[in-house]
């Protein structure tokens, strides 16, 4: 059983090599996310670190020989901070009915254009998932890249802002505040 594999006695407690992490030093009621990959978890980590400043990550445990179908040294538990969010991953090689879909994105706040560019062009891997900001990476994790001022953006003029926007792949700001100028009569 899966959850036994990971720490959890079927009485619901945790054994005591158990990890419980959190998404916020501030408050152990911050969520953090878990990522469940095929045996490409540790190639997951180190791609997502490479992008994203103030990273880090620690793998906490591997798999051991006789912990079949897993593989000897993939990982069983790993934990990474991106931009200041921690995350939690895992490989399995067990087949799993799930994956990852649009469903669930992370949203990147990016301050300017040059930073809309940047994550754009690091974790756009589908090109025919591109669609008002977001995007699919090569694990196949959606990403809405957007300004940190969407919100201010798209309410300036909201008729004309959402039509633009509705239009873009990658969110251009120039366009979004072109759209939204009021033009007095």
């Amino acid at each position: 059983m899966l959850l036994s594999r990971l720490g959890v006695r079927q009485d619901g407690s945790l054994r005591p090599h158990s990890f419980t992490f959190r998404g916020n030093a501030d408050s152990e009621k911050s969520p953090s996310y878990h990522l469940s990959r095929t045996r490409k978890a540790e190639e997951a980590i180190g791609f997502y670190a490479s992008v994203f400043p103030d990273s880090r990550s620690q793998i906490f445990a591997r798999y051991a020989n006789d912990e079949a179908p897993d593989t000897e040294g993939t990982v069983k538990y790993a934990q990474f901070t991106l931009g200041g969010q921690e995350f939690g991953a895992m490989d399995s090689a067990r087949m799993h009915d799930f994956g990852f879909n649009e469903a669930i994105s992370f949203m990147v706040n990016c301050k300017d254009q040059e930073e809309i560019d940047y994550f754009w062009s690091k974790l756009s891997a589908v090109p025919k998932a591109e669609q008002c900001g977001w995007v699919k990476d090569k694990f196949g994790v959606s990403w809405q890249i957007v300004p940190a001022n969407m919100g201010e953006l798209m309410s300036r003029n909201p008729n004309k802002t959402t039509l633009a926007m509705l239009k873009m792949k990658k969110i251009i700001i120039e366009d979004l505040e072109k759209a939204g100028e009021v033009k007095s009569s």
